[in-house]
């Protein structure tokens, strides 16, 4: 049975919520404004969506609404694939430059620095 409704309670959300948190997890940044941004389209989504797609004069059929059910089916499975895409290419250039480092290259000395040039975060305040 198709849903009727993209709304944020059906449980098709819950893997793409969960799914951007865990690749933006090392950027709260970013991770804030993709979840954000997330969260105000499935809401601006969902205050038309019934409207346009299952009004009252359609029932019982809801024709337009299952056509652009199934359009949205084919569009998340594309953006879907995308994503990982995306995904597994950004993880395969990190981890190379990762590589390059162990931890001993990084340990913390009396100013704030670390081992390298490479400033702490916390004490970036100038």
């Amino acid at each position: 049975m198709l849903k009727t409704s993209p709304g944020p309670a059906t449980p098709d959300k819950l893997p793409l919520f969960a799914w951007a948190n865990q690749i933006c997890a090392d950027d709260d940044q970013e991770r804030g404004i993709v979840l954000a941004s997330m969260n105000m389209w499935n809401n601006v989504i969902n205050a038309w969506w019934p409207l346009v797609f299952y009004p009252a004069t359609d029932a019982p059929r809801f024709t337009k609404g299952m056509w652009a059910m199934i359009g949205t089916a084919i569009a998340t499975l594309g953006v879907t694939a995308l994503v990982y895409v995306l995904e597994r290419r950004e993880k395969g250039r990190i981890e190379p430059l990762a590589e390059n480092y162990s931890r001993e290259d990084f340990k913390e000395q009396k100013d704030g620095e670390l081992e390298g040039g490479i400033r702490k975060y916390d004490n970036m305040q100038q």
